[in-house]
Order: C-alpha cells, then structure tokens, then sequence
C-alpha cells in the first residue's frame, strides 16, 4: 500500500505546472492546458474513481457508525468532484480517455485487498489508508493552488483542498472509533 501512495505522490508531483495562461476578451481561458496540468487532471480523475468506488464499499460494508460516514462522504465528494474535472477538461479540450472509469492495476489490487477485509480490520485499514492517501493528497493539491499556471486549475486545486482536509479530519475521527475496545 505504501508504494502505491509513493507513486501517486509522484505522479501528481510531476502535475505541477510552469506555463502561462492566455485569456479571451470574454474572460474564458483560451488556452489549452499544457501537459502537465492535463496530467494532474487525468491522474485526479483516476484517484476519484478510485476514492468514490471504495467509499461507496466502505458506506455500505464498514463496521462503524463513523467509517461508514466517512464511506458516503468520500463517495459523494469524489463523485462531484470528477463532474468538475470532466468539465474542466471538456472546457479545455483535454482528452481523459487514460480516465475510463475503470481502475488501474495498482488500485484494482488495493480495491481487492480492502474488500476482502470485514467488520473493525476493514474499518482500520480504510481509515488508514483514506489518512495516507489525503496527507499526500493536500500537499499535491497545494502544491497545483500554488503554481499552475492556469487560473482554472489553480482555482480547481483551491476549491479541492478543503473538501480533503475534512476527509481527513473525518478519517482521525473514524479510526478512533475503529480502534475503540
């Protein structure tokens, strides 16, 4: 699991953006992103994928009252959050067509080891992981908050990093619970 975490935390590392943005009379970005920001939103995509489909198991599957919480919360967020990405690519001509909705390799066999797990191991390892994941997670999407070029990304990441901070601060709340005797 944590060289999975690794390389996300590389592939969205390698998200941040130098290149400038251009601007319409209307205000609308007319720029197509570069490949680094199309990069990231790829790679977001993916990850929401990931987070909604295996909240959703944690909703329905957790053993706890706060892991299933967490479970519904990640699903419905994850889920919003990629109508965003998808638009924002639309908006900017970025073809996804590396997000199909299926997951990769390296999260299919993350997907398999969690949903073979039941009742508080579940609840601890989904807690664990959702606190892993979202530490790496708000440092990457800070780092996009601070540096993309485009202004949409940047307000994108902006818009994000608050949504991933509750998920952690859900996540330290429900590993308690899972941990409780």
């Amino acid at each position: 699991m944590k060289r999975h975490f690794a390389m996300s935390a590389a592939l969205f590392a390698a998200t941040v953006s130098l290149g400038t943005t251009a601007w319409g009379q209307n205000g609308e970005n007319t720029k197509k992103l570069d490949s680094q920001e199309s990069a990231f939103l790829r790679q977001a995509a993916q990850e929401d994928v990931f987070e909604e489909r295996l909240g959703q198991y944690a909703a329905d599957h957790a053993a706890t009252d706060d892991a299933k919480q967490l479970g519904r919360q990640m699903a419905a967020d994850h889920e919003a959050d990629l109508k965003m990405i998808e638009q924002m690519a639309k908006d900017h001509d970025v073809d996804l067509k590396t997000h199909d909705n299926d997951l990769t390799p390296q999260q299919k066999t993350i997907y398999d080891e969690m949903t073979s797990k039941a009742g508080k191991n579940f609840d601890k390892d989904y807690t664990k992981m959702v606190l892993a994941h979202h530490n790496e997670s708000i440092s990457l999407y800070m780092r996009e908050r601070d540096n993309a070029a485009d202004v949409s990304v940047r307000e994108y990441a902006k818009k994000v990093v608050p949504t991933l901070e509750n998920h952690k601060k859900m996540a330290t709340e429900a590993q308690k619970q899972a941990w409780a005797s």
